[in-house]
């Protein structure tokens, strides 16, 4: 068949720099409205994830077979939808087994996902050269990171500003020289004591007065 050279379907596009930008709240989530400990969270953002995905892509596979890639493809960036949305009934109900139904759904949608990264253009040149469509893709790619990450730091930084730094103040902010938070590079370490909130001692105090490191 002749090689071809028309344009990149719609399906390789950008995906959403949303998704990038709301990495940073999954751990909070957990945190603040789950009250979850690292084997809870490691157990349904990783375990659960990786366990569906392996079990999944078989049958996207299957499902991918002869022109079908178009209508997987589809289903698979639509069916991400209900990724955030499980988080966001997560969070409103503060239910922990919505969170691992979340990750199951992630890892669902993702194996179709991985399925058209990966072999998509192959399946989209019919025969001939997948080059057009693979270089696409990863250009698509690289200004997704180059409107994504400048984006989340603007918005970081204007959240950052406008609502959390004016509820809950930062003294090292309102300070030019941070001299006075130095801890184990001028030889003392930061400890915490109930009622009294953190100090630095130096290392003879801390043995002294039985406290122990926050950071061990």
């Amino acid at each position: 068949p002749p090689e071809s050279t028309s344009a990149p379907p719609p399906p390789f596009r950008m995906s959403l720099p949303a998704f990038m930008m709301m990495l940073p709240a999954v751990p909070v989530m957990f945190s603040k409205y789950l009250h979850a400990d690292y084997s809870d969270f490691s157990q349904a953002t990783v375990v659960t994830m990786q366990c569906t995905l392996m079990l999944v892509v078989p049958v996207v596979a299957w499902l991918a077979k002869g022109k079908r890639v178009a209508v997987v493809t589809a289903t698979a960036f639509l069916s991400l939808i209900s990724y955030p949305a499980m988080l966001g009934l997560t969070a409103l109900t503060e239910t922990l087994a919505f969170a691992y139904l979340a990750y199951v759904l992630f890892g669902i949608s993702m194996a179709g996902v991985h399925f058209v990264w990966n072999l998509g253009p192959v399946s989209f040149a019919r025969g001939g050269n997948p080059l057009p469509y693979t270089s696409t893709h990863t250009s698509l790619v690289g200004a997704r990171a180059l409107i994504g990450f400048p984006l989340g730091l603007i918005l970081y930084l204007l959240l950052m500003k406008a609502f959390v730094l004016s509820r809950y103040p930062q003294i090292e902010m309102d300070q030019p020289s941070g001299d006075a938070f130095l801890a184990t590079s001028v030889g003392v370490s930061w400890t915490y004591d109930e009622g009294k909130g953190f100090s630095r001692r130096s290392l003879a105090e801390t043995s002294a007065s039985g406290a122990r490191r926050e950071d061990l």
